[in-house]
């Protein structure tokens, strides 16, 4: 059975990242082809969400060198769970790994994703630093902000929230289709499963 891929990437200030960032990806792509495994990355999606920079005089260079990689340019800065929701949109995989711009959460961490997903029967993986890149006292604060806000949304899940997660295609989907603009994206994902893990990777600023 083929599993396919698909990459969402907001992107804002991305131009001295981007063509690392899909050089990366590419990487995977050819160590899939190469290998003749039944996983393809067939597409990586990138949300101009209004960019400061480059960026997408970037993306449409990179458009031309990788048939696979698409672009789509918003009318204003919406943000990052829009741009994330519009770009989900535009995708057709069987599963949607949402990834920043900035080489924090590295492509070769994908498919240790999915391994975690299919062998806990998770509909949703969310990437979990192993690495404390911020200050004691900021962590402990924003685990506090994350367990109130958990108990009065009735959502546990809120605690492993990340942007780097992989989420089951019809799910992703379905949940960025009923979305609104202001709804935070994870609570939408949170509507249509329970079904939720985590991966610990080490990940930093």
């Amino acid at each position: 059975m083929q599993i396919n891929l698909s990459t969402v990437t907001p992107v804002y200030q991305g131009e001295n990242f981007l063509k690392q960032l899909v050089d990366e990806l590419a990487t995977l792509r050819r160590q899939l082809e190469s290998s003749r495994s039944p996983i393809s990355l067939v597409e990586s999606v990138f949300v101009v969400d209004d960019a400061v920079d480059e960026s997408l005089s970037v993306l449409k260079s990179l458009e031309i060198e990788h048939p696979w990689v698409r672009s789509i340019q918003l009318s204003a800065n919406f943000g990052q769970h829009p741009a994330t929701m519009a770009g989900i949109l535009y995708c057709t995989g069987d599963w949607i790994v949402t990834l920043d711009e900035d080489l924090q959460h590295h492509p070769e961490t994908i498919l240790k994703l999915l391994r975690k997903a299919v062998t806990g029967n998770a509909d949703i993986v969310y990437a979990s630093s192993s690495i404390s890149s911020h200050k004691a006292y900021r962590n402990f604060a924003s685990r506090c902000f994350k367990k109130f806000v958990g108990a009065l949304l009735l959502n546990p899940n809120i605690e492993l929230f990340s942007s780097f997660r992989l989420i089951r295609g019809d799910i992703a989907r379905s949940a960025a289709a009923v979305a609104m603009r202001i709804t935070y994206f994870d609570i939408a994902l949170g509507w249509f499963t329970k079904r939720v893990a985590t991966l610990s990777i080490p990940l930093e600023d």
